[in-house]
């Protein structure tokens, strides 16, 4: 009898305690990515290039790197200014690839957001912006090379998506 009633102040005393803990911490909803869509049309690609190169022209770079792609991550166009490396031309396609196939911005991922991602093929670097049109996620728009100051390849892409909106 005396061990039975240790066991049940026990029982007790422990669910007090968990009473009065704080309840576990539930982590923020995520926001629900718009679903994908049909692919975006060559001419809308071009026209969110064009906005992007006018844009990355306005602010005095001559080396950026712009790629739009369908939701799926394949390439539809691609623009390089004449200034542009090797390495913003490869950026500027896994921006845009990443921003596609995860249906979000690029650059975004918390304190380890400039980390080199697991997957060669996506990026965490910002400048990779999805193209929702209707609702719906038909591609993205990836930017890359834009060095001046106060300037960003996000801002540039912006300017793409700005001209299809």
């Amino acid at each position: 009898m005396r061990a039975a009633s240790r066991l049940l102040l026990g029982i007790i005393s422990l669910t007090a305690v968990s009473a009065i803990a704080e309840p576990p911490s539930v982590p923020p909803p995520q926001l629900q990515a718009p679903p994908y869509g049909a692919p975006i049309t060559l001419e809308l690609a071009k026209k969110a290039a064009a906005a992007a190169e006018k844009e990355a022209l306005r602010v005095g770079e001559n080396g950026a790197a712009i790629a739009v792609v369908q939701p799926n991550g394949a390439l539809v166009y691609f623009e390089k200014l004449d200034d542009s490396t090797y390495v913003s031309i490869e950026f500027a396609q896994s921006k845009a690839r990443t921003a596609a196939v995860t249906r979000h911005a690029t650059g975004g991922w918390g304190p380890n957001a400039t980390l080199p991602s697991p997957d060669p093929k996506l990026t965490t670097l910002p400048g990779g912006l999805p193209i929702v049109i209707g609702g719906r996620t038909v591609g993205a728009i990836g930017v890359s090379g834009v060095h001046v100051p106060g300037i960003d390849d996000a801002r540039v892409a912006a300017a793409g998506l700005k001209a299809i909106e």
